[in-house]
């Protein structure tokens, strides 16, 4: 019978990791699909049956010449390879096989990054892959594929890297093949790898789960009891730091099989019908790549953020000329809503008179989500419960500032907000004062709200957290009548700002 072992998958020590000295951390990288054809030995192996990742982790963690290892999911074992012949394995040396991963031991240098903590895994690696690079990404120099994992663990932005083994470059994205599905490519004979940073904040107020019936996933990594659905879905959402990425339960056994893995990490291999061992279960499958804007539940509206534009979308369209005779950035809003879930966003370029209009954008909306544009502003819609009746004649009901906040004016604070529209919400019923401002925290699902802005508190507004979205809301029905080149009190106004400029 397979022990249990508590453990710490990361070790602060000096080892030898394939010849060298690691004066960091001892991590793994993870090869799905393929197993390493290169002599093995048994390291262990499960008599009933159960799930041997962690164990297998651990020993070869604390094993000096386990310099990897070939992890048959289906027999639930695990065979070291005690070669260390070079610092990258030959790429024609795996095997293709739906069976097994492959755990590469390496030494991570990032040892600065807390999100690396206890993480089973720290890197996958994808080969003869890569990613579309955008503006916002960073080219380094990198011999090996190891010196381009350390650059994307090291870098607070990376999400992803493309390692080119030709050119010696390591690309660093600021998104992934799950938040920009359509950059990601797979090729015959191709030269680059594609490693993706499993340290990265997994956590999204936009995921779900998508369901396929009487399917398993192949590569179950933990089984644990679960009386029902929900509570193992729930065991899913609380194991990130093991990277649960999909589940599978078994009404019938009441057992809970959770997993690394998804369609996306394992392609045509993914799933069974009936799982290895023929049981009737229910697949579901984390998914916040790819969001569309169809507010079923209640109207929608639109959040400013100004001087930025969100990179994870797409505007199949290119930009459209503005009609300088009418109100600019209402006629392109109006069109936006009018076109109902083919339109999620408006990028407003006033330098240049144009909008573009946004058919969908990917999950990652945060801080590092944005470019700065001189010029422009980028307009989301949001879906809200309701809408009271004196924003009806606002062009947008919240002027968005990712990564800022304004500091010690507090009068309320919400747990468990799980989106940031949600969090508007709330400041738009708010009936005990008048809510002028709100700060969200999609990482705790956290809202405050205020009376302040920073219009009246501008001393205690910046950018102090990039963590935070500062929301104002736009609402407000104001005492005073003035008029600036930025603002305007009166609700009608804000459909003639730019028309003024």
């Amino acid at each position: 019978m397979t022990r249990f072992i508590c453990s710490v998958f990361l070790l602060h020590l000096i080892a030898t990791v394939n010849t060298q000295v690691c004066q960091g951390e001892l991590g793994f990288e993870k090869i799905v699909n393929v197993a390493l054809s290169l002599p093995t030995r048994e390291l262990l192996t499960s008599t009933d049956n159960q799930p041997v990742t962690k164990d297998c982790l651990l020993l070869c963690l604390q094993s000096p010449d386990c310099f990897g290892f070939n992890l048959n999911y289906f027999d639930q074992e695990c065979r070291v390879v005690s070669t260390s012949d070079s610092d990258r394995y030959d790429t024609s040396l795996f095997v293709p096989t739906s069976k097994s991963s492959f755990f590469r031991k390496i030494c991570n240098i990032a040892v600065s990054n807390p999100k690396c903590n206890d993480m089973p895994w720290v890197i996958e690696l994808v080969l003869a892959s890569f990613m579309d690079k955008t503006s916002a990404d960073e080219t380094h120099e990198a011999l090996t594929t190891d010196d381009c994992s350390n650059s994307c663990l090291s870098s607070e932005v990376c999400r992803a890297a493309t390692f080119d083994d030709r050119k010696q470059t390591c690309v660093l994205h600021r998104q992934d093949r799950r938040t920009r599905p359509t950059a990601f490519h797979s090729k015959l004979n191709e030269s680059r790898q594609y490693l993706e940073n499993q340290c990265a904040d997994l956590k999204s107020s936009n995921c779900h789960y998508q369901l396929s019936q009487n399917t398993t996933v192949v590569t179950k990594d933990a089984i644990t009891n679960a009386v029902s659905q929900m509570e193992c879905e729930h065991k899913c959402d609380q194991d990130e730091r093991d990277l649960c990425r999909s589940y599978s339960y078994d009404s019938t056994s009441h057992l809970c099989y959770l997993s690394g893995d998804d369609a996306i990490s394992l392609g045509l291999n993914a799933t069974q019908i009936g799982g290895s061992h023929k049981i009737q279960t229910d697949l579901l499958e984390k998914s916040n790549s790819l969001i569309k804007k169809n507010c079923s539940n209640g109207p929608s509206a639109f959040e400013r953020v100004t001087g930025r534009i969100l990179q994870t979308v797409t505007t199949p369209e290119g930009p459209q000329p503005m009609d300088l005779t009418s109100d600019l950035t209402i006629s392109c809003l109006k069109e936006c809503q009018e076109r109902g879930s083919l339109c999620v966003g408006v990028i407003m370029d006033y330098t240049n008179f144009l909008c573009q209009f946004v058919t969908e954008r990917y999950s990652g909306s945060t801080y590092s989500d944005f470019s700065i544009a001189v010029g422009a502003s980028y307009f989301e819609r949001v879906c809200l419960t309701e809408i009271p009746s004196y924003c009806n004649e606002r062009a947008w009901i919240f002027d968005r500032v990712p990564g800022s906040l304004l500091e010690g004016f507090d009068d309320k604070i919400l747990h468990g907000i799980l989106s940031r529209s949600e969090c508007e919400d709330a400041c738009l019923r708010e009936k005990s004062f008048i809510c002028r401002s709100a700060e969200y925290t999609s990482s705790i699902a956290e809202c405050r709200l205020s009376q302040e802005d920073r219009r009246s508190r501008p001393d205690a507004f910046g950018a102090k957290n990039e963590a935070v979205d500062y929301l104002e809301n736009q609402c407000i029905q104001c005492k005073l009548l003035f008029y600036s080149i930025w603002e305007f009190c009166i609700s009608k106004s804000t459909k003639y700002i730019y028309n003024q400029i």
